[in-house]
């Protein structure tokens, strides 16, 4: 039986994935973000850009 009394809204979601590869293994590290709030997709993406140049590995 389908509900006809509840009307969910719909809502638009964007997701941004930076798969990095580690150093001499055969993984990825996975850094993302998701978010309903699009006018400030931009800042959250230089966010995340920020914190993946920060990035190192060690030997």
């Amino acid at each position: 039986m389908v509900r006809r009394d509840h009307v969910s809204a719909r809502s638009c979601v964007r997701q941004l994935h930076v798969f990095v590869p580690i150093p001499g293994r055969t993984a990825m590290a996975d850094f993302s973000i998701s978010t309903e709030n699009i006018p400030d997709w931009e800042h959250y993406v230089e966010i995340l850009a920020g914190i993946c140049r920060t990035i190192q590995f060690t030997s």
